[in-house]
């Protein structure tokens, strides 16, 4: 595991739930986008989000919207229908705040 902040625009609203006594979390997934070698890059990152943090996030945050979130990125092996293997990362929020656009359309180069 190891730290990471990641700014990206939001792919889902969030998805909130409770589990054991009550603890509120939220998952929701970013759009990362990235320039390499003149191509343009998407990797969708699962986020999650803990405690009051995400009763924060669940008010706050909506489908499109231009997020920075900070946390503990994890890597969650997992078995597809079709039996092969596949990992999926996670970002573990310990931080999030919305942005504001640049005005930028595209990845600057």
């Amino acid at each position: 595991m190891f730290n990471a902040t990641i700014t990206g625009r939001m792919g889902s609203d969030p998805e909130m739930r409770y589990i054991n006594e009550g603890t509120p979390v939220v998952n929701f997934s970013i759009a990362h986008n990235w320039l390499y070698r003149d191509e343009r890059l998407v990797k969708w990152i699962r986020a999650s989000v803990w405690g009051e943090l995400a009763e924060k996030a669940n008010e706050t945050l909506h489908k499109g919207d231009l997020v920075k979130v900070s946390g503990t990125v994890t890597f969650r092996p997992w078995t597809r229908q079709d039996g092969t293997s596949t990992e999926e990362v996670e970002l573990r929020a310990s931080g999030f705040e919305k942005e504001e656009p640049s005005g930028l359309s595209e990845i600057p180069k």
